[in-house]
């Protein structure tokens, strides 16, 4: 027995409904007399030919044996001894619906005949027959009729049976309670018996037309309780209707509710109550009066219980709000900050005016080209040694050791610490993705002054503060971990430890804040924390971690390989497109000079930043390509056991993918066919019209992405079934299912799913078709979401479901044109096109500004006579000036391009959308400046000239895009990797709206103040938290977790303690 896709034939994945079809030596020959039946019912059993599935991402073979079977296996091919080898070269499709569970179930959806679709949506008619007979009907049939304005519409007929009362009312209220809107039948008819066929058989073509079809045919009751009728009150204020509008059983989307009024309706019913403790998620998950009320009289009554309403303890930071004494806009505050950012943004640049390059230039000029490519492997591993050491030397210098306490915000001994954390993420962030998992990133930690014990795994994380953070021996620290043992937080920076004890594992994409304490053997789950200084607050997830699969003895075997052998491979693939750019300068200006000698270096000259980018850029894809395919083909394919040499490839391969330089190609191409052919050159199954941001995972032929997919910004997918962070639950689970322990388990984004800013999808993940996982949603090991669900947040190691995708009709228009511009080839590679030309044009304009300053130094300073002093002194001048000029050239664009940012919704590949593309391009491609203003008043003076509203004495050091639709206060502060965008993105439609965030206000780092939302005075987003769509935060509350609720911060006793 196998499940079919119904596309094509090859066995469908796990969860994906399917054809059932079996075969074996005693399956019928045919039907008698009729070969049109036995074509369609009969077909070649492509089980007996192993070949590769698109779909599933599985060898056929493997996938049949390891399927689960219905109380036997499957041969995948028949042996020449057998007799009935004709016979078992078919298979015999047998038109009836069914979809794999765990452990060898098979869930029967009805048959394929019964398939219909509706507005773009596939629905099983049996499902729906299947809720109306839950209410009590004793048989059901569901059709697709006309309705009288001539469109399509569900109609449900039903029979109660003898001696039952079954009314039109209930049986809605089943379909309502167990199917999603699009599948919701608009008409229901009750007839004492359904007509039948000779065979017993519903007879469809008997049943009467339906009566008029309208959605409601129910008197709805009104609120009655005081707390339903203040609840109604609060919602028809937030949608604008009249209250009597608003009825008990009234749905909130169905009233033309959407997601930034559910937010403003969750804070309004929150005010109405003095509820801190109210979800905001509630209004989502529950939708009516009836249902939100009740969780309101819940609420309340545990409050009446405990005796008291919300109060404040004592000690805690967050509830301390003051003012630092010093000013960021004093004179000499300006100045300190002004020098700061200018040796900052020279030393961001590093490989330009390194002398370890500059000799390239002098070896290349003296002793020729076979010289300069022997020395640029051992240039590359001088540049990575100088970058580590000038960071530690400068921190030593600058702050010294790093102690647990405060600081005054704008003092000097704050900006000396903020000069060192800034070049310290810069210099992390491109350099650690070379040295992550070996003993080299330990001891550059040491150097800088961590405690790390022996056999720790660092990976590609961020940290602010290394002398406060502890790392006991063989722990784990995942891509992309923020270890935040600092915050900014009522004007003062306060800096506390985070110990990581043996053997324990913080996952992907969590966030630590100070005074965190993992306890020995436990690991973090990915986009989760622990209880820090403030106590146990916020998406606290931890679990034992799963036991390692490799001895001490083999993972220090594995780093000496990785050190020996691994590094030289790395080097010399960042290298290699340097060789190949090499020839194409000198091809190019041969050229020039042959065509006419005098002009030659001129044209060269000016066109030499895009001469040697572009190919630079081509030439590192390439070589990632090349390698994963040559180095480890298919990791399918990978031996299940672990072996030094499947380890060592998978760790070159990881460097490759994972280095600065690879994924800034990759981000260049956001959004455009380019980024998804990359993908696909490295193994990755990504179908068409697929918009990509930013994605980060490693085993790329373990992915697949059906057509129509959209990512948001961050999106890590993790298929390794044996990170520390995977719950060994799940192996065993996939062990019993298949049969044997796999090491990767595949993750399948099926079509028209969302998957938006910041989620984190760990192995086994499938997101069914227009299914949304909003943004910051943990998809835990092996979940699977349904069609049109939308998921967020991580909450104990688990996304919440917060309600089934609905559109308002204007909405549905919006969306509906956005798929028909998607379809049209013109409209889609006219898009493309017009964004690769933008893109080829300003990403190289950073190279263009080391080619202009040569020629600026070049004017003022003689290469014959100049001294090196005065090189050194005019160089940095001349760069600053002409980064500054970008700078204000990518002001002035903002203003040209886009204008003001407006709130409101605007379908992809239309004018808006191009234009945010193109000034996104424009943003992180022209000027490297603005990545060494975050935490000074420069920021503070750019948002304005962009056209945020900003306050003073304002400390920003997150992510901003839409300045215009920002309002910050006086006094605020913004950590590292917040988001205060006011967009987001859902089924190919940009929708923006504006943010407010009150004086006084604190988001700590890694939080989300999403599009819509008011955070007000004084109040407190604690690390890692998110504040949904369109939600108020009350003054002078303490929020935490994702998505945010109030919470209650205590004293932290942690590990400062």
């Amino acid at each position: 027995v196998v499940l079919t896709d119904l596309r094509d034939q090859k066995p469908a994945g796990s969860l994906e409904p399917a054809e059932i079809a079996f075969g074996g030596p005693f399956i019928a020959r045919g039907y008698l007399g009729r070969p049109d039946l036995d074509a369609q019912a009969f077909v070649p059993d492509f089980t007996a030919t192993p070949h590769k599935s698109s779909f599933s991402g599985l060898n056929i073979t493997e996938e049949i044996n390891n399927a689960p079977l219905l109380g036997k296996s499957v041969s995948n091919g028949s042996n020449g001894s057998d007799p009935t080898q004709k016979q078992n070269d078919r298979l015999y499709m047998t038109g009836d619906l069914g979809r794999w569970r765990a452990g060898g179930v098979v869930d029967l959806l009805g048959r394929k005949d019964f398939q219909v679709k509706l507005r773009g949506f596939r629905i099983e008619l049996g499902e729906i027959e299947a809720a109306c007979r839950a209410a009590g009907a004793r048989a059901s049939v569901c059709l697709l009729k006309k309705s009288s304005n001539g469109t399509q519409a569900l109609v449900a007929y039903y029979e109660p049976g003898p001696d039952q009362d079954v009314p039109e009312a209930a049986v809605r209220k089943s379909c309502q309670k167990s199917l999603p809107p699009y599948m919701q039948p608009q008409s229901i008819v009750q007839m004492e018996q359904l007509p039948r066929n000779t065979n017993g058989k519903i007879d469809r073509k008997m049943l009467p037309e339906p009566p008029a079809i309208v959605v409601n045919q129910t008197e709805e009751a009104m609120p009655e309780t005081p707390v339903q009728k203040s609840t109604a009150v609060a919602i028809a204020a937030v949608l604008g209707l009249p209250v009597e509008m608003v009825q008990l059983d009234s749905d909130f989307q169905e009233m033309g509710g959407n997601s930034l009024l559910m937010g403003r309706a969750s804070s309004a019913i929150k005010k109405a109550f003095g509820l801190s403790t109210f979800k905001g998620t509630t209004v989502y998950q529950l939708g009516t009066v009836r249902r939100i009320a009740a969780a309101v009289e819940n609420l309340l009554a545990q409050e009446t219980d405990a005796g008291q309403l919300q109060s404040e303890p004592s000690g805690a930071l967050a509830l301390q709000p003051q003012r630092s004494p010093y000013s960021s806009t004093s004179a000499s505050s300006v100045c300190i900050q002004a020098v700061s950012v200018f040796c900052m943004n020279f030393l961001f640049q590093s490989q330009a005016w390194s002398p370890i390059w500059w000799a390239a230039w002098f070896i290349y000029e003296y002793y020729g080209r076979t010289m300069l490519f022997l020395y640029l492997p051992f240039a590359a591993l001088l540049d990575l040694v100088m970058m580590f050491t000038a960071v530690v030397l400068l921190k030593w210098l600058i702050v010294g050791r790093v102690k647990p306490g405060t600081m005054n915000l704008w003092s000097a001994e704050y900006y000396r610490w903020w000069f060192v954390n800034t070049l310290l993420s810069h210099t992390l962030k491109l350099a650690m993705p070379l040295v992550a998992d070996t003993s080299i990133a330990s001891s550059v930690l040491r150097a800088l002054g961590a405690k790390v014990g022996e056999g720790a795994k660092i990976g590609v994380f961020s940290v602010h503060d290394p002398d406060l953070l502890e790392i006991g021996a063989h722990a784990t620290i995942g891509k992309k971990a923020k270890l935040a043992t600092s915050s900014v937080l009522h004007g003062s920076v306060h800096l506390g430890p985070i110990r990581i004890g043996d053997r324990a594992a913080v996952g992907p994409t969590a966030v630590l804040a100070q005074d965190t304490v993992v306890p020995a053997g436990k690991a973090v789950l990915p986009l989760s924390t622990m209880p820090g200084w403030h106590g146990s607050v916020g998406s606290v997830a931890f679990r034992d971690a799963q036991p390692p699969r490799t001895s001490e003895d083999f993972d220090r075997k594995q780093n000496l390989l990785r050190l020996l052998f691994g590094m030289p491979v790395v080097l010399l693939g960042e290298v290699i497109p340097y060789y190949l750019t090499y020839f194409v300068l000198v091809w190019t200006y041969d050229g020039l000079y042959a065509e006419n000698k005098y002009t030659a270096f001129a044209i060269w000259s000016v066109l030499l930043s895009w001469i040697y980018a572009h190919p630079m850029w081509f030439f590192r894809l390439a070589v990632v390509i090349l390698q994963k395919r040559l180095l480890i083909g298919d990791f399918r394919k990978q031996q299940q056991e672990i072996n030094h040499w499947t380890e060592w490839k998978h760790w070159v391969h990881a460097r490759a993918v994972e280095s600065h330089d690879f994924e800034e190609a990759c981000e260049m191409f956001t959004n455009t066919e380019m980024l998804s052919y990359i993908y696909r050159a490295l193994g990755t199954k990504v179908g068409k019209r697929v918009q990509i941001d930013q994605l980060s995972f490693v085993e790329n032929d373990c992915v697949t992405i059906d057509d129509y997919v959209v990512f948001g910004s961050e999106v890590m997918l993790y298929t390794d079934t044996q990170a520390p962070w995977v719950p060994e639950e799940y192996n065993k689970k996939l062990q019993k299912s298949r049969g044997l322990l796999r090491r990767y388990a595949d993750i399948h984004i099926c079509q028209a799913a969302n998957v938006l800013d910041h989620c984190s999808l760990l192995p086994g993940v499938t997101v069914a078709e227009r299914a949304v996982l909003g943004t910051c949603t943990l998809a835990s090991a092996g979940s699977y979401y349904p069609p049109l669900a939308i998921h967020s947040g991580s909450q104990r190691g688990r996304s919440m479901h917060l309600r089934d995708s609905f559109s308002s009709p204007a909405m549905r228009a919006l969306e509906d044109k956005t798929m028909q511009d998607l379809d049209s080839p013109v409209t889609w590679w006219r898009f493309n096109l017009v964004i690769l030309l933008v893109i080829l044009i300003a990403n190289p304009l950073p190279e263009a500004a080391w080619v202009a300053t040569y020629f600026g130094v070049t004017s003022i300073w003689d290469i014959d006579s100049g001294s090196v002093l005065t090189l050194l002194i005019v160089t940095p001048f001349v760069y600053n000036f002409i980064e500054f000029i970008l700078l204000l050239a990518n002001i002035a664009l903002k203003w040209i391009i886009i204008g003001k940012y407006v709130a409101g919704e605007y379908k992809f590949f239309g004018s808006y959308h191009m234009r945010w593309m193109i000034m996104m391009i424009c943003g992180s491609g022209i000027s490297a400046l603005q990545d060494c203003l975050h935490g000074t008043i420069f920021e503070v003076w750019l948002a304005r000239a962009c056209g945020a509203k900003v306050g003073k004495e304002c400390y920003l050091a997150g992510l901003m895009v839409e300045y215009d639709l920002l309002t910050i206060g006086d006094h605020v502060s913004i950590g590292s990797g917040c988001d205060t965008t006011g967009h987001t993105v859902e089924n190919m439609v940009i929708k923006l709206a504006p943010t407010r965030i009150g004086d006084g206000a604190a988001l700590l780092p890694g939080s989300f103040a999403m599009p819509g939302s008011v955070v007000e005075n004084e109040a407190v987003l604690m690390e890692h938290t998110q504040v949904l769509k369109g939600e108020t935060v009350p003054a002078r509350e303490v929020w935490a977790g994702i998505p945010a609720s109030g919470c209650q911060p205590t004293a932290g006793t942690g590990a400062r303690s």
